[in-house]
């Protein structure tokens, strides 16, 4: 990633255009899921299904996004993050037409599973190939423009058109539209990201934490499925209480690994930057309170409102977001340049000196 961002960080136009498609990426994926919370009780209706199969289509695609985003990341280092993002879009495009044409649960659960496993390969590399792009300067903007503005954007036009499509031509125009945007965007990275993007930046002969990769997926596997059981009887189901504690054991074994590894999967030491815990932690409830509205409400205001428009209009309205991302992201960026240079400026003065308040100085200036 270091190399790509030597040989990217001089084109000015290149970066900006690799930004549109890493944002056509956070629009198709986040518009995705409003659209197919609204489209939902039509589409359990149509399959003869019951709740049970909505619940099951989000599951999935949480099982398949949290267990492949941590070696999608790694293998982006071995075979390049523009063949990832190429990978990413065409599975992501031909998994929403077959999961559009599809009869039956089942086949569309397993669609939806490949679905994810192309979000994963696109979206755990979107924020890795904007930092290997901009430099310092420019950096919060472009994440605020990807990661906030086009979020926000995806979010609150999600359930719009999920609505207009589901009432106008049926639920399965979500899936088509999903997987024209997933082509357009095929073409795109093909074209506009730079060819430093498509070469391997990492070296290819260190290992593939693979012990690590199953490990984690393991885990947070069988953490979702007892969720997934329990919501449906008892805590206190033998079922669900071994798979909670298998779960956590894989989970302690998994911390224990990645500490003794020579080439872990995840660097356990980021944790200790308090920024990134607690952004981390902060997005980690924010997903929680979306997902369960996300869920609900659809069948809340279906039945309400009546038809599926009506219903995208009123969950867009519970669910929009305040886009001053790109703006906050670049004062960020500001901030963050003012907060170093008054760090070092701290940590000169208090040099001279003995004290406590020199180590605090000094831990500020690593930052």
């Amino acid at each position: 990633m270091r190399d790509l961002r030597e040989n990217c960080s001089s084109a000015p136009r290149s970066r900006w255009w690799s930004l549109a498609v890493a944002s056509l990426a956070t629009l198709i994926v986040t518009a995705d899921s409003g659209q197919l919370s609204i489209a939902m009780p039509l589409i359990i209706k149509d399959l003869h299904a019951d709740l049970a199969l909505a619940s099951w289509l989000a599951l999935v695609y949480a099982f398949v996004t949290a267990s492949l985003y941590l070696p999608c990341g790694r293998l982006s280092d071995v075979l390049g993050v523009g063949n990832l993002f190429l990978a990413g879009f065409v599975l992501y495009s031909l998994s929403s037409f077959a999961a559009g044409r599809t009869e039956a649960a089942l086949p569309m659960i397993f669609f939806r599973a490949t679905q994810a496993a192309g979000s994963a390969l696109i979206m755990a590399n979107n924020f890795a190939l904007i930092t290997a792009l901009f430099p310092r300067e420019e950096r919060g903007r472009a994440m605020g423009i990807a990661g906030g503005t086009v979020s926000a954007l995806g979010y609150t036009l999600g359930p719009v058109l999920g609505g207009l499509l589901t009432h106008s031509f049926g639920w399965r125009a979500n899936f088509y539209l999903s997987g024209s945007l997933a082509m357009i965007g095929f073409i795109a990275a093909r074209k506009l990201l730079p060819p430093e993007s498509f070469k391997p930046t990492g070296d290819k002969k260190t290992p593939f934490d693979i012990t690590g990769a199953i490990t984690f997926a393991a885990g947070i596997s069988l953490l979702l499925f007892s969720l997934a059981l329990a919501q449906k009887g008892s805590w206190r189901e033998p079922v669900v209480g071994l798979g909670a504690l298998l779960a956590v054991a894989l989970f302690g074994f998994f911390i224990k690994w990645e500490k003794r590894a020579n080439f872990p999967l995840l660097d356990l030491n980021i944790f200790r930057i308090t920024a990134f815990t607690l952004g981390n932690l902060a997005r980690w409830f924010s997903f929680i309170t979306m997902s369960v509205s996300n869920l609900l409400m659809p069948f809340f205001f279906a039945a309400r409102a009546g038809s599926g428009s009506a219903s995208g209009r009123a969950f867009s309205s519970a669910d929009a977001i305040c886009d001053g991302a790109p703006g906050a992201g670049y004062r960020m960026a500001i901030g963050a340049l003012f907060t170093r240079t008054a760090l070092c400026a701290r940590t000169r003065c208090q040099r001279s000196g003995a004290g406590a308040s020199g180590v605090v100085a000094n831990r500020g200036d690593s930052f």
